[in-house]
């Protein structure tokens, strides 16, 4: 998580922000997601963030993180099929495929500045414009 949020730090002293941050973990993702909270960075609305590993955590934050989630079987298959090759003294393969799928939730949207964007923020600004001032919608 701290890497997160000093990679964001970094980032965000940068004249040109980014649309997105992938991150290579969902830790680092959730450091990220603290940092732009703090800075007062909407996600996905500023900034959308994808993290990788789809820990169980990921569902509970707020919002919802988008992730890449990954076979822990192929992952253990591949760490096996390695550590066997080490304690025989063969060659490891060099390459493996381990089998990911996209979780999409709430922290990823269209770029800020694109048509869906826009059309979203406007809905957004109608519906607060049409809130009485008790709260109530009329």
């Amino acid at each position: 998580m701290e890497g997160g949020m000093a990679a964001t730090e970094r980032l965000l002293s940068k004249k040109t922000l980014p649309t997105a941050i992938m991150c290579s973990n969902d830790m680092a993702a959730i450091g990220v997601l603290h940092k732009l909270y703090r800075d007062n960075f909407r996600v996905p609305g500023d900034i959308s963030l994808i993290g990788f590993d789809d820990i169980h955590l990921t569902e509970m934050m707020i919002p919802p993180l988008t992730s890449v989630q990954l076979s822990r079987l192929d992952l253990a298959r591949a760490a096996v099929s390695a550590l066997r090759a080490h304690v025989e003294g063969t060659a490891p393969k060099r390459e493996y495929y381990i089998d990911t799928r996209l979780v999409v939730r709430e922290s990823t949207g269209p770029p800020r500045g694109t048509m869906p964007a826009l059309r979203n923020a406007k809905s957004r600004s109608q519906n607060r414009a049409h809130l009485t001032d008790s709260g109530v919608r009329r």
